[in-house]
């Protein structure tokens, strides 16, 4: 704990005022929307001791100011309301007020810089969006310094320290504030509010080049095997922690080491995303959690590495949350034409492993939106974000929606392997099914196969082997969709004895 004449820093990572009068939270604010259906704590500073009282929609609350001036309380449980309303917390030294308040549905939207990618950024479509929505409010959470390439100054590194390196800012959407905010988020939000007529709370958590071991907690990086070679300063020299990531971090921080700062935190280091941007939030719960990770992790061939921490995160993540069924909606890596990474197959496999393990997860594919080149961040964000926005409106508010393909089974009959999908398929092209490769072994070499789509059945030729993939690699064109979504079919991979790889 840190105690400066501006802040008082808490052990969950909350940076709030030292004020005479009381003072809000700072991820509380005006504008802001509370998740319906559940308890809301609500947090803030006052003078040690005083009686704070919360007024609320016709309901008042008392609670008082710790030692440390903390007060803590906690509304009830509210239904979704488009009413915009009033939060204030008053005692004898004065009030704080928060305006413009509704109810409904908080989602956080998380991971690295696909997720960050702002609406600004995006390729413009043939209609201009309209993002007038009030009942749609937007909070961005914002690291105050930097990861791209240079190094900060120390002065820089100490202001932001002082502010716990991250800002927090509701606002409503419109056109003008959605602009530097996630495009996949603001696409996702729209949709589901226009949907459900909730209002809609999305927070965007999200920051470019970020692992996953940035958003874990220290207590599972210090205890969990496949963290062992990472841990303390371990980190800054083991090749299971990306070399890119270890360098920008040196190249970051150069300055701020020169000038004597002693044990710098920068945001790849891990468990730094968890304690300075994810803890703050655990103060609003949260409907359910978009998740678009996985380039900074996926140089790894080790799929099962990378799943264990994929279950390590999202297990950690519930916790904190206080909901061990949390949903987990994952962007499956979509395909990019780079040589530089080919195990983005693997890390997909990895990715769907953990959905059918668990049946709060599930992922969409994406494997026919990534880039045609080397580039990483590709552009086309609206279909990602609308995509997002069906699987949920189908998972968790109940409406029929558009399905995607999935391997259901595979097995030999003839000279033919049959790898059977869950509805009736067609090329987007009108042209055979691209993207099948068969081998003798699970280890390959594998080969291209010529296939012959027969409803909701692809035939193979079993001369090249029973063994069998679907959309492994990275610089792929597929063009296999469900006849009647005209969604793409998920990467899979099996044989006639092996589980598929997708379920």
């Amino acid at each position: 704990m840190r105690a400066t004449l501006q802040v008082l820093v808490l052990g969950m990572g909350l940076v709030l005022p030292l004020a005479a009068q009381p003072e809000f939270d700072r991820v509380l604010q005006s504008d802001m929307v509370l998740q319906r259906g559940v308890p809301i704590p609500i947090r803030g500073t006052a003078k040690p001791g005083s009686e704070v009282q919360l007024t609320w929609k016709g309901k008042v609350l008392k609670t008082r100011a710790g030692e440390d001036g903390v007060w803590q309380a906690e509304l009830p449980a509210g239904k979704a309301d488009a009413q915009p309303a009033m939060l204030s917390a008053r005692d004898a030294e004065g009030e704080a007020v928060l305006e413009n308040v509704l109810v409904g549905d908080v989602w956080l939207a998380s991971g690295q810089s696909n997720m960050e990618f702002m609406v600004s950024q995006v390729r413009p479509g043939k209609e201009k969006a309209d993002w007038n929505l009030p009942q749609v409010r937007i909070m961005k959470v914002k690291y105050l310094l930097h990861t791209k390439p240079g190094s900060f100054t120390p002065q820089q590194y100490r202001e932001a320290e002082k502010k716990g390196f991250f800002s927090f800012r509701w606002q409503t959407m419109d056109d003008t504030t959605v602009r530097d905010f996630s495009a996949v988020a603001a696409y996702f939000a729209r949709r589901v509010q226009r949907e459900t007529g909730v209002p809609l709370g999305i927070i965007c958590n999200a920051l470019g080049g970020t692992g996953m071991e940035s958003w874990t907690p220290a207590s599972v990086i210090d205890t969990a095997p496949v963290y062992s070679s990472i841990r303390g300063d371990g980190w800054q020299s083991s090749p299971d922690f990306d070399a890119w990531m270890r360098g920008r971090v040196k190249e970051n921080l150069r300055r701020v080491v020169a000038d004597g700062v002693q044990n710098p935190v920068h945001p790849f280091a891990p468990a730094m995303l968890y304690d300075s941007a994810l803890e703050p939030l655990a103060l609003m719960p949260v409907k359910g959690v978009l998740w678009y990770q996985g380039e900074s992790n996926a140089d790894d061939p080790d799929l099962q590495r990378n799943a264990m921490k994929l279950r390590l995160m999202i297990g950690a993540w519930r916790r904190l949350f206080r909901n061990e069924k949390l949903p987990f909606f994952l962007v499956q890596l979509p395909r990019i034409a780079d040589p530089k990474r080919p195990h983005w197959g693997a890390f997909r496999r990895a990715q769907a492993q953990v959905a059918a393990a668990d049946p709060a997860v599930d992922l969409i594919c994406t494997v026919d939106l990534g880039s045609t080149d080397a580039n990483v961040h590709p552009p086309l964000k609206e279909p990602v974000g609308l995509r997002l926005a069906d699987l949920v409106l189908g998972r968790v508010y109940g409406k029929e929606m558009p399905q995607y393909p999935r391997v259901t089974g595979s097995r030999r009959e003839g000279a033919h392997v049959v790898v059977q999908f869950s509805e009736p398929l067609k090329t987007a092209d009108g042209k055979a099914p691209r993207g099948f490769e068969t081998a003798q072994s699970a280890d390959g070499p594998f080969a291209p196969a010529e296939a012959d789509l027969r409803g909701n059945r692809v035939l193979l030729p079993a001369s090249g082997g029973v063994f069998w993939r679907y959309n492994e690699g990275t610089a792929l064109d597929p063009n296999l969709v469900s006849k009647k979504s005209a969604l793409p079919a998920f990467p899979a991979c099996g044989a006639p004895s092996v589980k598929p790889g997708n379920e």
